[in-house]
């Protein structure tokens, strides 16, 4: 029976000897299995053939537990595949597979899954990313069925002031306000476009453009989504440093650049060429003008083709995953507790709990829901963005925190955020948050230092001793956050440091050294010089 199958499947992958499939493993030998004690054939790797079709006779080896398929260009893996219920070890890795079918959620044998470097649209990354218990969790819908997502986000990036709420009101309810104040927080707005008779819910997010506030742009930031680069036409703007941004945080996501207040500054443009080369992500550059409607026409046009092209757009979701994301979505509430996330998922008879953890994960990853699993912020689920954006944006804008050089004492915090909408009880998952992302660190138990904040005078100080090493950096992009985030990081260790908003010195009594740290934003530019008796230790202890 085993000699029949072989032949069969040589015959399927075009393979002229059947001893080309046999039991040994050979250097260079591309195609093999091998048998058990009973003669059964547990493992089959076949690679180095292209084959497109899934060869079926492999079906009829029920005592199969490593089947390897990789590089032959397959293009689908059939639903039979259920039928090998002793599967342990599946690699299909480079191949041409845009789907894993739903019945491999049954394979409950199946320990490892590997499907890198195929186009896959279903299951969605996230959940790929997760391995074979989250990919096995998402094929196992209770009803079977399954929908499209056809929901994205789309991202407005640019300088506090370049016009990004007065475009997001243009594309959503034509409406245009020569005051607009400017975005304190996140506007976030949705509306549902239609292209080729599909319709797709698009969120747009409206980020303030305050440099301060960037560092906090991070918590939302995702690859799924569509950016709008908004320039001010009245400026001489560096597109770059947004693109670059969006480079770092989003994986290269698709941009669109818009040349903004062209009534005020028609001759306004940028190096086309010169970006498209260097940015492939960019897609079109639109002029346009609030006040005037011009070329608003053009930039929806663009809008609603690159939603369209958004990659996994259209991914499947189980219908009970889609049930709870629009029952969290209607909540009239800010946060809920991990318990409540719960029982929205037995409502919607999702029961197990790794199937909850899986989707919550998910959902993370899409923006719905603000979720870690560190165990001082695994309790607070945040269903309202603007909820914990808007805390953040009080704090690191208060004239209190700001009057003391960004050093903030605990118990004001009552007096900076609304009691009614920030209860005591969430102070600690606020905190512990802007800690996660490195905004602040803990000078004593009471006391948060938020470095964006920190006095721009630069210190009068003298080193121990003269220099040893200078070390220089030249960057081709220095993002604003990088050295308050190098200064929480340096802070947590025992060191005794000075810290000002663009430099910081070490002071390691312990190796009785000392580096002065210096960032250039404008030369784009980090000067390292180190002083002291090990004075190489410490560099590289920075």
């Amino acid at each position: 029976m085993r000699d029949v199958i072989v032949k069969e499947i040589a015959k399927e992958i075009g393979v002229a000897q059947i001893n080309e499939l046999r039991d040994n493993m050979q250097t260079h030998l591309k195609t093999y299995f091998q048998v058990d004690g009973n003669g059964e054939i547990v493992k089959l790797v076949i690679t180095g053939k292209k084959i497109w079709k899934f060869p079926r006779a492999i079906l009829n080896l029920l005592e199969l537990k490593h089947l390897e398929i990789f590089s032959t260009g397959l293009e689908e893996l059939p639903e039979e595949i259920a039928k090998l219920q002793h599967l342990e070890t599946l690699i299909l890795s480079g191949n041409q597979i845009s789907e894993i079918p739903k019945s491999l959620s049954s394979l409950y044998s199946l320990k490892t899954i590997k499907v890198n470097g195929n186009p896959i649209e279903t299951p969605p990354p996230e959940i790929l990313a997760q391995g074979s218990k989250g990919i096995r969790l998402f094929l196992s819908s209770k009803s079977g069925e399954f929908q499209s997502l056809n929901e994205v986000k789309v991202i407005f990036v640019g300088d506090g002031g370049s016009g990004k709420t007065s475009i997001l009101k243009r594309i959503t309810i034509d409406e245009f306000d020569l005051n607009e104040k400017r975005t304190h927080g996140i506007r976030i707005t949705d509306k549902v476009i239609t292209y080729e008779n599909i319709p797709y819910k698009v969120n747009y997010w409206d980020f303030g453009g305050q440099e301060i506030m960037h560092s906090t742009h991070q918590f939302f930031l995702s690859k799924r989504s569509l950016y709008l680069l908004v320039l001010d036409g009245r400026k001489e703007e560096d597109p770059e440093y947004w693109l670059k941004h969006i480079k770092t945080f989003s994986d290269s996501s698709s941009v669109l650049v818009i040349l903004n207040k062209y009534d005020d500054n028609p001759s306004f443009d940028v190096n086309r060429k010169f970006l498209v080369e260097k940015y492939p992500n960019i897609k079109g550059f639109i002029k346009i003008s609030c006040k005037t409607k011009f070329g608003l026409d053009q930039l929806n046009k663009y809008l609603t083709r690159e939603i369209s092209h958004i990659k996994h757009i259209s991914t499947q979701w189980p219908k009970e995953w889609f049930n709870i994301k629009n029952q969290l979505e209607k909540f009239e509430k800010d946060y809920i507790s991990y318990d409540q996330y719960q029982e929205v998922c037995s409502d919607n008879d999702l029961c197990d709990s790794e199937s909850c953890q899986s989707l919550i994960e998910f959902l993370n990853d899409l923006g719905v829901i603000l979720h870690f699993d560190d165990i001082n912020l695994s309790e607070t689920n945040v269903i309202n963005p603007r909820w914990i954006t808007n805390a953040v944006y009080s704090i690191i804008n208060s004239e209190l925190v700001s009057k003391q050089n960004g050093v903030l004492n605990l118990y004001h915090i009552k007096s900076i955020l609304p009691s009614n909408i920030y209860p005591k009880t969430k102070y600690g998952y606020i905190v512990g948050l802007m800690k996660k992302f490195e905004l602040c660190y803990s000078i004593t138990d009471d006391q948060i230092l938020l470095p964006d904040l920190l006095d721009v005078q630069e210190p009068n100080f003298k080193t121990k001793s003269p220099i040893r090493l200078r070390f220089i950096y030249k960057f081709d992009f220095v993002p604003k956050s990088i050295l308050p985030r190098f200064i929480v990081k340096s802070n947590q260790e025992e060191h005794h440091n000075i810290c000002w908003r663009t430099g910081i010195i070490i002071d390691d009594r312990f190796l009785n050294s000392q580096a002065v740290v210096k960032v250039d934003y404008s030369e784009k530019m980090i000067t390292i010089d180190v002083s002291g008796d090990n004075s190489i230790e410490l560099f590289f202890d920075c």
